[in-house]
């Protein structure tokens, strides 16, 4: 595929506004008007519980904690789950072929069969018939699950019942029914909303990727190295180690008003601009390019990643199988060129290939092989794999003039500007557009099963995105609402006396209900976490060896500073 090509060159400038002075933080319980709209959120039938409490962290940002609904035991409860098959790997939701046939094994195994017996208990198919009709995306039926039994509790590895199915080969595993994100769940459910209304509130709203672009920090630490008044955690980064070094950013960030890594063509972003003065959504792209003295530009795959290595897919360059968002799914590309800047935070990667150390002036200081290596203060490292590898060769001359663009676009196609307080946090799907629910899981590549992405068998059916966006999950977000403000809002799940969490598409239903009138999701599960003057005050859905609720680290964090 052709790689080569012109490409502006464009500057990057902004408009900066002051700040004013600092204020003081005060925490105000019960303010005299609610600092949200009226009347209870979407969720479940009429006539629950609801709860809401407000306190004013500082002037013009105030926090309303929400508790709604209470779990039905009739409905709500843990049982265990077969998987299914799915290509060549198994999923908990399958076809209705799939799931009789399964149940007719387990019916067919002695051991098996006699437990159930015992219990009472008969396997069951059950419609998936609920998913919601989104942009793209038509809902109703989606498939179905076989599931067995009913526990009050969490049933332990232990357990009769699956260490049967184990040994007879069926791959089980054990859920809470309360967060199937069926829309008559009775929750319950427990969230932090929070306002920033910009013309009152002094400080600044913020992100950072804590100590480096790589490595992992929790939100708590992110805060704290802050003095942050109040953090939520920010958008997708990388997890394994073999999807790319953990903690980077899978998507856009932008810190201080400087691209750190690249865009995942066109999936929404949350904008930050002059600390919080004004908060924007938008779909951006990246359009890297660099040159060696007088050269023509040549393409930039990313900044500050793995080469080869495209963590939710929707690269540049003739990345495969796709260049469309693939949500959790690592696309690659044999031939990349990318930029390592001084904060990367840990040794470039080793590899086949070449790469160019660039030095404080901008001049090649020399061409070597890939062997990794920290990036010095003030320098750039740039690396180049397969045919790239060839180019980077050619043109990296000790002593030739490095000139690198990473301007970045709009959906129309325009160059967005930073200035030097802007910031820029990666999420999706947009939830909110217009005032109205905007969710298009295609587009955002939550679909796993369009035959268009030429994804491998084991990563197709409906199974992820049932998992993913139509299930209940921890979940935290970012919106805009008619008066500018920004709004953050973190939601607990996987508790289930607790908070069962949200599906997408109730979530965004929350932010319009809030009066969202622009909303974006941030990243969630494990990850979602909200920290007030240094404390964690929400409950994380990851455990410990011991059961105990654990804040996970994650790549980056959103901060309001005094």
């Amino acid at each position: 595929m052709q790689r080569r090509g012109r490409l502006a060159l464009a500057a990057l400038t902004g408009l900066v506004l002051a700040a004013g002075a600092a204020v003081p933080a005060q925490a105000v319980s019960g303010p005299s008007r609610p600092d949200l709209p009226r009347g209870p959120l979407p969720l479940g039938p009429a006539g629950l519980t609801e709860t809401r409490t407000e306190r004013t962290l500082a002037p013009g940002v105030v926090m309303t904690t929400i508790a709604r609904g209470q779990a039905d035991p009739a409905r709500a409860y843990w049982t265990i789950g077969i998987n299914l098959p799915i290509g060549t790997a198994r999923g908990a939701l399958g076809t209705l072929a799939d799931a009789q046939a399964v149940r007719a094994r387990l019916l067919a195994d002695p051991t098996v069969a006699a437990l159930l017996a015992e219990r009472g208990w008969e396997p069951r198919v059950e419609a998936v018939d609920y998913a919601p009709t989104l942009a793209g995306y038509a809902g109703g039926t989606i498939g179905y699950t076989l599931r067995i039994g009913r526990y009050t509790e969490k049933p332990a590895g232990s357990d009769p019942v699956l260490a049967a199915l184990g040994a007879a080969g069926f791959p089980a595993f054990t859920l809470h029914t309360g967060q199937d994100g069926r829309p008559d769940s009775t929750g319950p459910w427990a969230m932090r909303v929070l306002t920033v209304d910009p013309r009152r509130f002094r400080g600044d709203v913020t992100a950072s990727v804590g100590d480096a672009v790589t490595g992992q920090q929790n939100t708590s630490a992110i805060a704290a190295a802050a003095g942050a008044l109040y953090a939520v955690n920010g958008g997708y980064f990388v997890v394994n180690g073999a999807d790319g070094a953990p903690g980077t950013p899978a998507g856009l960030s932008v810190i201080d008003g400087e691209p750190k890594t690249a865009a995942t063509a066109g999936r929404p972003v949350l904008l930050i601009r002059d600390d919080g003065r004004r908060t924007e959504i938008e779909n951006l792209t990246s359009r890297y390019a660099l040159r060696f003295g007088a050269g023509r530009p040549h393409l930039v795959d990313a900044l500050n990643r793995v080469p080869g290595k495209i963590r939710n897919c929707g690269g540049v360059g003739g990345d495969l199988p796709t260049q469309r968002p693939v949500h959790d799914f690592t696309c690659t590309d044999p031939d990349e060129i990318v930029v390592f800047t001084d904060d990367y935070g840990t040794a470039t990667p080793a590899g086949d290939g070449v790469e160019a150390l660039i030095g404080p002036s901008g001049r090649v200081v020399e061409v070597r092989a890939r062997t990794g290596a920290t990036v010095p203060a003030g320098h750039r490292i740039v690396q180049a794999i397969g045919a790239d590898a060839a180019w980077l060769t050619a043109h990296a001359k000790p002593g030739a003039r490095l000139t690198l663009d990473t301007t970045v676009a709009d959906a129309r196609g325009r160059t967005v500007c930073f200035g030097p307080r802007d910031f820029v946090v990666n999420g999706g799907p947009r939830l909110v557009r217009g005032g109205r629910v905007a969710v298009d899981p295609v587009a955002d590549g939550l679909v796993h099963e369009d035959p268009a992405l030429g994804l491998p068998d084991s990563a197709q059916g409906a199974a992820w995105g049932y998992n993913w966006f139509i299930r209940d999950n921890p979940r935290t977000g970012a919106g805009i609402d008619r008066q500018g403000r920004l709004m953050l809002i973190q939601v607990d799940g996987r508790q289930a006396n607790l908070s069962q969490g949200l599906p997408i598409a109730a979530f965004a239903e929350v932010f319009r209900s809030l009066g969202a009138v622009e909303a974006i999701n941030l990243d969630g599960g494990g990850s979602s976490a909200t920290v007030v003057d240094g404390v964690l005050v929400n409950s994380p859905s990851d455990q410990n060896s011991a059961g105990q609720q654990v804040e996970r680290a994650t790549g980056d964090a959103i901060l309001i500073t005094r």
